[in-house]
């Protein structure tokens, strides 16, 4: 193992290695980090929860097995786990396993869930949820997954009512199962805070669909919560972010310009009582990583100063250093339709990389930063304009330096390499990009672009290359691994 030193030079982030660390094992941390607790919680409510609930069928099982698999990963945050192609694992595991016979309600709920990232014909959203929910009922299942999944149904089932009032009816029933199920949900005393900002989003979409305008439903998950066994800072987290996930959801995500007299005031309303939430959650316990992040949409929502948010910003990272979360909210308050600049989202995303926190996925985010503003240059090109990267040296140079790094850890990622072949052509890095087509072949994610424009780079890549400066080797088949020391990385 090596150590390193990541800095940053003229812009651009590159590595100094250290000595060579000795062969003892490095030392542990004397408690799990916040990232480690979420890994260990997600364990155990997806993959033993199904050795253990599942009405197993060897018909189907192995397929259901990679699909709790990928499903497991789908909720860590992007990094050496979770490599981009878990929803496709999803869906492709999961509807052979549901072919094959397979009723299992967590099996359904992971691809009732990754519909959403597809066009589902007519209610087939609303019949996936409600099935998962159904199924989840009776089972040995966590309660946890028995009321997020009757949320959800609940919301998908009133967008399919189409104003149908007995439909509507039916859809209020299942936020009354989910309220049924949240005792036994919240007295599971290691549930992550950082899951319950996705819980109270569920129950904002829930309340919104089903005509709960005066936020019922939330105050009585909220007083739930409350009465459950997870500490008072951490009830006081979920509340700050039910009312801020409530205040978007009366503001809107457009400009200011398309914000209503009435949704501003209720938007400005609910951010204050998240404020105040945070506020005493962070005072009950300085180390709230996630109360210090929710307060980086507070301090997006309201702007008072960037001092303020890069206080809570360095709070929520002392706190959990692996937060991709914290890292990406910074990022959004430094839109430019916000409080910032393409530089310096740049700029930040460049010093999160330079921690080289991979287990955490932090490098990811300076190439993450790269495809938002590639997806903001012109707002007629979806989604992502290749302009962007082809009038962007120092793009190229970030993306490059992460990415090769990335791949070498996680090399079986199609999602990252897909990506990474794109931006090469884009770039006009041919030699980069045709190594990165020629290992895909026709095995590429479909999700980073649609399938007509991967073909287009990749002819443009092909009719290119030849020109273009050859690495040595280029051309030669692959020789037998050698064990030797891991060569020096970018981070």
């Amino acid at each position: 193992m090596w150590r390193r030193a990541a800095v940053l030079v003229c812009g651009v982030v590159v590595l100094c290695n250290g000595s060579r660390a000795a062969d003892a094992p490095a030392a542990q941390p004397a408690t799990p980090t916040p990232l480690a607790r979420r890994l260990a919680w997600y364990q155990r409510v997806t993959r033993d929860a199904f050795e253990a609930a599942a009405q197993k069928d060897p018909k189907w099982e192995a397929d259901a097995r990679q699909c709790v698999d990928a499903f497991c990963r789908s909720l860590d945050q992007p990094g050496v786990r979770r490599n981009g192609d878990e929803e496709d694992l999803i869906f492709l595991f999961g509807q052979k396993a549901i072919q094959a016979g397979c009723k299992d309600p967590l099996v359904i709920y992971a691809f009732a869930r990754n519909l959403t990232l597809r066009s589902p014909r007519g209610n087939a959203l609303a019949d996936a949820h409600r099935d998962a929910a159904d199924r989840f009922k009776d089972s040995k299942y966590p309660a946890f997954w028995k009321a997020l999944a009757s949320l959800r149904a609940a919301r998908y089932l009133a967008d399919a009512a189409g104003g149908d009032e007995a439909k509507l009816k039916q859809a209020r029933g299942y936020v009354d199962a989910a309220l049924q199920s949240l005792p036994d949900a919240f007295a599971d005393k290691d549930l992550p805070a950082y899951e319950l900002y996705e819980f109270m989003r569920a129950v904002v979409d829930a309340q919104a669909r089903t005509g709960d305008q005066a936020g019922a439903l939330g105050e009585k998950v909220l007083a739930a919560l409350e009465k459950g066994a997870l500490p008072k800072s951490v009830a006081l987290t979920a509340r700050g972010d039910y009312y801020l996930l409530y205040g978007w959801e009366a503001r809107g995500t457009g400009y200011a310009n398309t914000v209503t007299r009435a949704g501003g005031a209720a938007f400005a309303q609910r951010v204050r009582a998240a404020r105040d939430a945070l506020l005493e959650a962070s005072k009950l316990e300085p180390a709230n990583a996630e109360a210090a992040c929710a307060m980086l949409i507070v301090e997006k929502a309201i702007g008072t100063s960037r001092k303020d948010l890069d206080q809570w910003y360095q709070r929520a990272m002392a706190a959990d250093p692996d937060s991709y979360r914290a890292a990406m909210r910074k990022v959004e308050y430094l839109y430019p339709q916000w409080h910032g600049s393409p530089e310096e989202m740049v700029a930040h995303a460049r010093q999160v990389a330079a921690t080289a926190r991979w287990e955490g996925g932090m490098p990811l985010v300076l190439v993450e930063v790269h495809w938002e503003l590639a997806g903001m240059h012109d707002p007629g090109k979806k989604p992502v304009d290749p302009a962007y990267f082809a009038n962007n040296p120092e793009a190229w140079k970030d993306v490059k330096a992460v990415y090769e790094a990335y791949l070498r850890r996680v090399p079986d990622s199609r999602y990252h390499r897909t990506r990474y072949a794109l931006i090469a052509a884009w770039c006009g890095q041919w030699a980069d990009a045709q190594r990165q087509f020629a290992k895909l072949g026709e095995d590429f994610s479909r999700r980073p672009v649609p399938e007509a424009l991967y073909r287009q780079a990749r002819a443009l890549a092909a009719a290119n290359a030849s020109s273009a400066p050859q690495a040595a080797g280029d051309n030669q088949p692959p020789a037998a691994p050698a064990k030797q020391p891991e060569p020096a990385l970018p981070f």
